[in-house]
């Protein structure tokens, strides 16, 4: 059995539907342009697109009736044609915008491609259409001949090595290496590898059934391979919590996660649901509710650690802005209304890290939202 939590699974674990979000603040847009429709190639997220454009600072004297169509897409960079309709009933070609997935970045190449103009755009028109793309992404990849993650550590293995480890030339290695060249292989970027995949990482050892085991180590490797933003992270460290998976949680910290008030809730509700099946373990000699075997093993328990662990870094979380202050808004977005100026190393009490913008209470008292970039836990 992988994940004896589930029921608990299905009511705790806070599912983050926000995706990779910019750098910089400063990369939002302002301002709303008039509508400009977009032609796309089939289930290519056509609204997602069109809302992305509108969004944006792009000037051009067609710009009412400018409409898009996407011309290439190699690798997550979309040349996207400008188009309007001309006298004989077709369309002319006015400009081109250049969209990169990985750098945040969308930009007008139309005078000068390799002096491109920077747009600005939406924070949440590009959130919704990065969405979109990933999950077309993810369905070109569910063929068979598709190397997914539970193909490289399928249910019931236990992966004992280290990625240092399956370096030898030793033929123990050479099947897994070959598995792993071909996930590397199906997923060659962030964009094609949902964070989801992770939960695949995340060991159970607590119950004395789970006959899956994956080295620590491997999350680390992923983690460093692929670049997860800490917002996509949250339901992995979650997972992690509730299966109290302790090397788990320490290598999602170490990889930049900040804890909100929402994981110490659920780890300390986790310790006491184990405290219940500890007890109940106890006055049953082992079985459930139902007569069968509860298979929790309070000596394989990590959540006391994990609770002391994940207050300590709440406790540290602060602010990191090189600009010496971050603004605390009133809304999940540049345009909000600034509350206060808090400054860099200042700490914050983060309530909620479910979206590109937290939650945070200051040392004052005033509550209002901060982008994820902007804190550390120090």
């Amino acid at each position: 059995m992988r994940n004896p939590y589930s029921l608990i699974l299905s009511t705790l674990i806070i599912i983050c539907l926000s995706c990779c979000t910019n750098k910089q603040e400063q990369q939002q847009a302002s301002m709303q342009q008039p509508s400009t429709k977009v032609i796309a190639p089939p289930g290519a997220c056509e609204q997602s697109l069109q809302t992305l454009i509108d969004g944006s600072t792009l000037q051009s004297t067609f710009k009412k009736e400018l409409t898009a169509q996407t011309e290439s897409d190699t690798a997550g960079e979309m040349t996207i044609r400008l188009l309007v309709p001309g006298d004989d009933g077709r369309e002319n070609t006015v400009g081109w915008v250049m969209l990169n997935i990985h750098t945040h970045s969308l930009s007008d190449i139309t005078n000068d491609p390799d002096h491109p103009v920077k747009l600005r755009y939406q924070q949440a028109d590009w959130d919704r259409f990065l969405q979109c793309y990933i999950k077309g992404k993810q369905q070109e990849h569910t063929s068979s001949d598709i190397t997914q993650l539970n193909d490289v550590f399928p249910e019931g293995s236990r992966t004992n090595f280290t990625p240092e480890e399956v370096k030898a030339d030793q033929t123990k290695y050479r099947l897994f290496r070959q598995k792993l060249a071909s996930f590397e292989h199906s997923h060659p970027d962030r964009v094609s590898f949902e964070s989801d995949q992770l939960f695949q990482l995340i060991n159970n050892e607590v119950f004395s059934n789970s006959n899956t085991f994956v080295h620590s180590s491997w999350l680390s490797y992923f983690l460093d391979r692929y670049k997860f933003n800490i917002v996509e992270l949250i339901p992995v460290v979650n997972l992690a919590i509730v299966q109290e998976d302790y090397p788990a949680v320490v290598n999602l910290l170490n990889h930049g996660v900040i804890v909100s008030a929402q994981q110490l809730d659920l780890a300390a509700q986790t310790q006491k649901k184990a405290n219940q099946l500890t007890g109940y373990n106890a006055q049953h000699k082992g079985l459930d509710e139902a007569g069968d075997p509860a298979f929790y093993e309070i000596k394989y328990s990590k959540i006391g650690d994990i609770l002391q662990l994940l207050i300590q870094s709440h406790q540290a979380n602060a602010i990191h802005d090189r600009d010496g202050f971050s603004n605390l808004r009133a809304g999940k977005s540049i345009t909000s209304r600034v509350i206060n100026k808090l400054n860099s190393g200042e700490p914050v009490k983060v309530l909620d890290n479910t979206s590109p913008w937290f939650l945070v209470e200051s040392m004052g008292g005033n509550r209002g939202y901060i982008h994820y970039s902007k804190i550390r836990s120090l």
